[in-house]
């Protein structure tokens, strides 16, 4: 295995336990899942969080009065490296007849530090959506991690590039929400 899917495989085990933990309402198995200091970006507001900044009133009261779960709709991987992942996930929040409350498109960037990967990054958008991708070609190469891919990565970028990652497998729906080649 790479450095970058070992990177991937570590990042993704973070948001399983960042999600179990909210959950479960364990804020100390829920404050294991950053890296400190950790910046959230939402609802208008740039929030510098560090240890002993999540409390158990936090599953009770404000947007999550009603809230019973949280579970993850989307974990895409834009950006891998060996030490950081960016990853453009969506989860939803239901009451407890299952009905939902809401649903959030967020960037989460996942890093090891001294170790130890954790949440240090997240950032939460509502009502919007970028879905054309014409509004995502680049002049420049850009790449993409495509978990279809023979290789792992794909290139999106030229022409020649694009026939060449279409021709050596499929990317059924994977990547067209960065670069619209499906």
């Amino acid at each position: 295995m790479s450095e970058n899917e070992k990177a991937i495989v570590a990042a993704q085990k973070v948001l399983d336990e960042f999600m179990e933990a909210f959950n479960a309402r364990d804020v100390e198995a829920f404050e294991a899942t950053f890296n400190f200091p950790s910046v959230r970006l939402a609802s208008g507001k740039l929030i510098l969080i560090d240890k002993g900044f999540h409390t158990p009133s936090m599953f009770t009261t404000g947007a999550l009065a009603d809230w019973d779960h949280s579970a993850w709709e989307r974990r895409n991987v834009l950006h891998v490296g060996p030490d950081k992942v960016h990853i453009d996930t969506r989860f939803s929040r239901y009451r407890k007849d299952g009905s939902v409350i809401g649903g959030f498109d967020s960037i989460y960037v996942v890093t090891s530090e001294n170790g130890h990967w954790g949440v240090k990054i997240r950032s939460s958008v509502t009502g919007l959506r970028v879905s054309s991708p014409s509004l995502c070609s680049s002049p420049s190469p850009v790449s993409c991690f495509c978990p279809q891919s023979a290789r792992g990565r794909c290139i999106m970028g030229s022409d020649k590039d694009r026939l060449a990652n279409l021709e050596t497998r499929s990317h059924q729906g994977c990547c067209y929400r960065m670069c619209g080649l499906t």
